[in-house]
């Protein structure tokens, strides 16, 4: 039976407790403001990678989408409203052309609804 903590003996013989650690990995501590901006570059990024297989037009704005959503995070350590609007205007666009797909616009919403939470964190733990 599990009781939360790990009761380990070290080479001297003596019980040594360790807890768990508090909340889930990576959603509290300094890391989490590293981790979720790069992950909305990421989904910029995959949507530039989705726009290459898509036409002339299609692709044009997926790319310049794309990559005002990777830029969005990082702008908006400087400026957070620069950055969200560049996050608006990298992801509503591309989703509202692309409706009939499936992954794309769930790539473009996912973006923005991670994003702005992000954003919106820089603006009260500035850097």
């Amino acid at each position: 039976m599990s009781t939360g903590t790990a009761d380990v003996a070290d080479t001297t013989g003596a019980d040594v407790t360790t807890a768990p650690p508090e909340g889930p990995v990576g959603t509290s501590g300094p890391g989490h403001r590293v981790w979720l901006p790069v992950l909305v570059s990421v989904l910029g990024a995959y949507e530039v990678v989705l726009a290459v297989s898509a036409g002339v037009g299609v692709a044009v704005l997926g790319t310049v989408s794309g990559l005002a959503v990777m830029a969005a995070p990082w702008v908006a350590r400087r400026w957070p409203h620069t950055g969200a609007a560049l996050l608006v205007a990298g992801t509503v666009p591309v989703a509202v052309v692309t409706w009939w797909s499936l992954i794309v616009p769930w790539v473009a919403l996912l973006a923005l609804a991670v994003g702005l939470p992000v954003i919106r964190g820089m603006r009260r733990h500035p850097r």
